[in-house]
């Protein structure tokens, strides 16, 4: 009898003490908020993307530190994260975060300099992680500066996208050394657009030293000088090139696009009618890249030319006589058919356009994506959202001088 007392009492005592000690534990929020990466150590295949909203996956709700890509060997990946609330001297309590991996990896955690932990992480399902700090720290108190993630022998050829969010510690006393400067999210890079005028074919970029999109004619001087007198244009295409004009699908691959535009480069009649679009759009691939993939330049031409075109047929079927006919080409297409970030900027600027038509009428275009449409009249830049990785349709309706015409694109969000 008197056991079971005793025992009452001690159990009393305990729930008592526990429920004392949490109610004295003080939550520290480390993310959402400001953080940076220790890229010295930084093993991942891709830069994270810090404020991702993919919606609620699970049970962690967004934003969230999103962490993805793939390699071509087996290896650990490895990531140091520091937080505007780091360093921290800690006196006991715990760790307090989730996780959303799409494949089952190992997962291997810690404090700045504490002992290791690992956890299983299951494929395409949220986890809570808590871990008490008496279990990675042997004593009292310590200082913690950073969160060391760790995915454990990752298969090669492996695409995998490791989310991470809602960190806390929570503890009983807690003292903030932090003397790291952080960016604000108000700091945050948006690109400025140019002043290229388009109608011009020489233009200059404005991020570093990019090739210059000139054009040659693509004729001998012999037959140049010839068409210069009936092509009013500048450009004279053959008539099968004509006729790939003419029959390019509105649905179509950015290569294919670029192939055919290229066509019009290619058949100058003198130099520099208008800017190479090859050239600008191997820029706009180069400008999404410097900007992690996370901004997309879109390309507009409007081209007046000239082509050959049979008149009369001979007895064999060959053509005895020629004309020359006019042709006109408005087209749209993304410098690349991929992207990185749950937010991209799709940038509709001056200096990715090119025309051969006279005025100054501006391009407008409007973008339809992932459910939702974005209208660009002009120069612009606007933020895009996705709501997942994975391939979408992207439709750009592309106009000018009263001329409109469609395309549509497949781009993938890595």
């Amino acid at each position: 009898m008197n056991f079971r007392v005793i025992q009452a009492i001690y159990m009393i005592a305990l729930l008592f003490s526990v429920n004392l000690y949490a109610t004295e534990l003080k939550e520290i929020q480390l993310y959402p908020g400001e953080g940076i990466l220790e890229s010295a150590s930084f093993t991942f295949p891709e830069p994270p993307e810090w404020k991702t909203n993919w919606g609620n996956k699970g049970g962690l709700e967004p934003p969230y530190i999103r962490f993805s890509g793939q390699k071509n060997y087996d290896s650990d990946w490895n990531a140091i994260l520091k937080f505007e609330k780091l360093p921290l001297k800690l006196d006991g309590g715990f760790l307090s975060f989730k996780v959303f991996v799409t494949e089952q990896v190992e997962l291997e955690l810690s404090l700045g300099n504490s002992s290791k932990k690992n956890v299983s992480l299951p494929a395409n399902t949220a986890k809570e992680i808590k871990i008490p700090l008496e279990d990675i720290f042997d004593s009292f108190p310590v200082e913690v500066s950073s969160l060391n993630l760790k995915l454990k022998g990752v298969p090669a050829w492996h695409y995998i996208t490791l989310l991470v969010g809602e960190i806390s510690i929570y503890s009983k006393n807690s003292e903030n050394e932090s003397n790291l400067e952080f960016p604000t999210q108000e700091s945050s890079e948006t690109f400025v657009l140019s002043e290229t005028v388009f109608s011009k074919p020489s233009r200059d970029f404005m991020e570093g030293s990019f090739t210059l999109p000139y054009s040659r004619a693509g004729y001998s001087i012999e037959v140049r000088d010839s068409l210069k007198n009936i092509s009013s244009t500048g450009i004279f295409l053959s008539e099968m090139e004509n006729e790939k004009i003419k029959e390019m699908p509105k649905e179509i691959s950015v290569s294919s696009f670029m192939n055919k535009a290229y066509l019009f480069a290619k058949n100058l009649v003198r130099d520099s009618v208008i800017a190479n679009p090859r050239t600008l759009l191997q820029n706009g691939k180069l400008l999404s890249a410097s900007h992690d993939y996370t901004l997309l330049p879109i390309l507009a031409m409007d081209v007046d030319y000239d082509a050959s075109e049979c008149e009369s047929l001979s007895a064999d079927s060959s053509c005895a006589k020629y004309q020359v006919v006019k042709g006109h080409f408005l087209g749209a297409a993304p410098a690349l058919e991929f992207v990185r970030g749950s937010q991209i900027q799709l940038v509709f600027d001056p200096y990715f356009w090119l025309s051969n038509r006279n005025g100054e009428q501006s391009f407008e275009l409007e973008v339809s994506v992932a459910g939702k449409n974005y209208s660009m009249k002009g120069a612009s830049v606007v933020m895009i959202e996705f709501p997942q990785l994975g391939k979408y349709e992207m439709v750009l309706r592309v106009q000018r001088a009263g001329i409109k015409t469609e395309w549509k694109y497949t781009v993938e969000v890595q």
